[in-house]
């Protein structure tokens, strides 16, 4: 029903079944569409048993990546000081010395080529891939807790709800952090929370 857009049947299935959901996938499902109805106190449960761990393993992964990328960095950087890379264009090298943009230009361009052929990192850019699917989630997530801090009328209790929106979106941050969407509801936080700056 999901993959045919078909959510009245999808939330019709589930509804009944939502304390059996757990974090499987229809609690994802059912979560997203009680968000997108305004439901937010009936998805939070949802869309929290769904992310928790989920989010921690792109943590992880997002940790892992950037291992291997300082790793690679190292190993070039070292070749690249003792004249050892392979591959890497000397000759050219040495007539772009003095220009410190092409030289850079050159140095970027060679590390990138070796990330690509890496096999340790395309490894973990598969890994942090996988466990990139929680994204929208945890979007859905840090919307709900916003929208239902907004709506507290209690100043404590709201700054409490928003200050939980802001950890669900600053745990995305490393993969959603340069989206349009990520970026306006985190700043709708950040300004309900008076940190206009």
């Amino acid at each position: 029903y999901e993959s045919e857009k078909r959510f009245d049947q999808c939330e019709k299935l589930l509804m009944p079944r939502r304390e059996q959901l757990g974090d499987l996938e229809g609690a994802r499902i059912l979560g997203q569409i009680l968000v997108n109805k305004g439901k937010f106190d009936e998805a939070l449960p949802l869309l929290q048993a769904y992310t928790e761990e989920r989010l921690n393993r792109l943590r992880a992964r997002e940790a892992e990546s950037k291992g291997v990328i300082q790793s690679v960095s190292n190993r070039v950087f070292t070749q690249l000081k003792n004249n050892t890379a392979p591959g890497f264009d000397v000759a050219r090298m040495k007539e772009v010395q003095h220009d410190p943009n092409a030289r850079d230009l050159m140095i970027r361009e060679y590390l990138n080529e070796q990330l690509r052929i890496d096999p340790d990192f395309k490894r973990a850019q598969e890994a942090l891939a996988l466990e990139s699917r929680v994204v929208p989630v945890g979007i859905d997530l840090g919307i709900a807790l916003l929208r239902r801090g907004q709506a507290l009328p209690d100043p404590d209790a709201r700054r409490q709800e928003l200050e939980k929106a802001e950890q669900a979106f600053l745990r995305i941050k490393g993969v959603a952090g340069q989206t349009d969407e990520f970026r306006i509801f985190l700043g709708q936080v950040y300004h309900w929370l008076g940190k206009q700056a």
